[in-house]
């Protein structure tokens, strides 16, 4: 048991290392492109955006537009509280999805993103992309 216990005290340990070491802030300052394209493909966004080293790419939205997110049971949430696997956007200013028909597909510089929007780190000239896509 006390092995176990051990064990499992060193993992949290490890992994918070690795959270702490590999945070998603950026660690420059520089400019950005934020791009929402509607369920029609419109370009309804196209917005350049300074940010800050220690800027996140959700401070950046956060500061500019008018989100809702999805709470735990994926319903809209207008506070966008930061869920314990991140945030999920729903909507961006005008631009509205429901997770279940339709929702925000994240491209940076032109590659699908496997991160969300707490994760990804954002660098200079970089192309932020949101697109409103049905699932297969």
């Amino acid at each position: 048991m006390k092995k176990m216990t051990l064990s499992i005290a060193i993992l949290v340990l490890i992994t918070f290392a690795f959270w702490m070491i590999n945070r998603p802030n950026n660690q420059s300052a520089g400019t950005i492109t934020i791009q929402v394209i509607d369920v029609s493909a419109n370009i309804v966004v196209n917005d350049h955006h300074a940010f800050n080293e220690g800027d996140s790419l959700f401070d950046i939205l956060n500061q500019h537009y008018n989100l809702i997110c999805a709470n735990a049971l994926y319903r809209p949430d207008a506070s966008c509280d930061a869920q314990h696997w991140g945030r999920v956007i729903l909507s961006i200013d005008d631009v509205h999805t429901d997770w279940n028909t339709t929702f925000l597909h994240l491209t940076v510089n032109g590659e699908h993103s496997h991160l969300g929007v707490d994760s990804v780190r954002i660098k200079d000239k970089d192309i932020i992309q949101f697109t409103v896509q049905k699932p297969n």
